[in-house]
């Protein structure tokens, strides 16, 4: 509710409403990129003013990105119009599959920061698991400035979903 727009979430800048604004943006580039592309704006470009989502319209949107991403690699395998083998993202191309998993990382650990700040589902061990490969790929030292905080220690036999939050500059929770 309106009341909850304010609460910080584990992205440390970001409060509810700012995180809700940045999953807009997100899925609707990744919306964007099932149709073969995306145009870049800088980053933190018309956040900071924007309206904040309706949570349910939102949750909407983001539940059908699995099946446009299925048409697009219906696409790419020549059984529909178009090809997707490749997105153009800023004008650079970039594999579909890394733009899935790209999509799935930013998708599952947002809803885990909501969770988190809202007291709702967090991330299950499982999906983590799942996301690992995707997170140590994309999320490097020299990816992170701006868009992660640094690392952070976990203790040894650490939940594999607080090894990914630790991975992202997230604390274990």
């Amino acid at each position: 509710g309106p009341g909850d727009l304010a609460r910080p979430t584990p992205c440390r800048r970001w409060d509810v409403a700012l995180l809700l604004v940045h999953l807009e943006d997100a899925v609707g580039a990744f919306t964007e990129a099932a149709t073969g592309e995306v145009p870049v704006h800088p980053v933190g470009s018309g956040i900071a003013g924007s309206a904040v989502p309706h949570p349910r319209a939102l949750a909407v949107a983001a539940r059908a990105l699995p099946d446009l991403w299925r048409t697009a690699s219906l696409r790419a395998l020549g059984l529909g119009a178009g090809t997707a083998d490749d997105v153009t993202v800023g004008g650079a191309p970039l594999g579909a599959a890394v733009l899935v998993g790209a999509a799935a990382l930013e998708l599952a650990v947002h809803a885990d920061d909501l969770g988190a700040a809202l007291d709702g589902p967090r991330l299950q061990d499982a999906l983590a698991l799942e996301l690992w490969p995707v997170a140590r790929a994309l999320v490097r030292t020299g990816d992170r400035a701006g868009r992660f905080d640094a690392p952070l220690e976990v203790l040894p036999g650490s939940a594999p979903r607080d090894v990914l939050r630790a991975h992202l500059g997230r604390r274990a929770g």
